[in-house]
């Protein structure tokens, strides 16, 4: 009967063994994902910000494939591991080249936005699911804009400003087509032509 009761105990004690062997290694995989997602967060972060560099001359043409080869490369993280955030990076987070390396490419590339619904519902659905803030999105697609009007109109109502109150129906619709509400009226300003 002792023996019977030691062999239990003892299945018992292996099979817990088991489970803290595989949970440790579940734990220790995460981590090395979480490490391995940061460092590719930073090495595009890193190429982003080493194009800009003062002294640093590489022609326009290649900047803009470097951008691009970026963009591609943020748009694929995303749709595999969801817009970086502290649930798929950990404290990684909290680190600059991690934090700012989708957001910088983003705003470099805001055109892959506007203009190619399958890129911007990527990033609507995250908006959704909470892993990326709207202002963010706003933020991109206002660039946009600011760039293609030389400084002077945005739509979205963004850190780069309010739209004038007579681009009111033009912001509306593209706020609608993104399922944002139109703006509030104190949120546009007057502009003179």
């Amino acid at each position: 009967m002792e023996k019977i009761k030691n062999s239990k105990v003892s299945a018992v004690i292996k099979v817990l063994l088991l489970f803290v062997v595989l949970y440790g290694c579940s734990a220790q995989s995460k981590r090395n994902s979480r490490n391995n997602l940061a460092f590719e967060l930073c090495e595009i972060y890193g190429i982003d910000q080493g194009i800009r560099q003062e002294g640093i001359v590489i022609d326009k043409k290649s900047n803009i494939k470097i951008d691009s080869l970026n963009f591609q490369r943020i748009i694929n993280f995303i749709n595999k591991n969801g817009y970086p955030n502290k649930d798929n990076i950990g404290t990684y987070i909290n680190e600059k080249c991690v934090q700012a390396a989708a957001i910088v490419v983003l705003l470099h590339n805001p055109q892959h936005i506007v203009n190619n619904k399958e890129n911007r519902d990527i990033l609507i659905k995250e908006v959704k699911k909470g892993n990326m803030k709207e202002e963010t999105l706003l933020l991109i697609m206002d660039k946009y804009y600011w760039h293609i009007s030389k400084g002077k109109k945005v739509y979205m109502g963004s850190k780069f400003g309010k739209p004038c109150i007579k681009d009111r129906a033009k912001s509306d619709s593209l706020r609608k087509a993104i399922s944002l509400p139109p703006l509030k009226t104190e949120d546009f300003k007057n502009c003179e032509e």
